[in-house]
């Protein structure tokens, strides 16, 4: 994958639909860095919030409740 390469939304989102569950933002992370996903090497947590957060108002996504307190989960609407 190219350097600086991000992901789509549909690529999010094909992402989350894999396991079918709510996912912590870090293993949508992990899930896009794979090599199933394109390999996005240098792909941030924080990125993938920020489209989250995007897809969210978009309502296309939602943040659900989390066992922790600091971690944010997201479920396909």
């Amino acid at each position: 994958m190219k350097i600086g390469a991000r992901p789509t939304d549909e690529q999010i989102l094909a992402a989350m639909r894999k396991y079918q569950r709510s996912h912590a933002t870090y293993v949508i992370r992990n899930i896009l860095s794979g090599r199933d996903f394109g390999g996005f090497d240098d792909l941030t947590t924080a990125h993938v919030l920020y489209r989250l957060r995007k897809l969210e108002k978009a309502g296309l996504v939602r943040e659900v409740r989390s066992s922790y307190a600091v971690m944010k989960e997201w479920e396909i609407v």
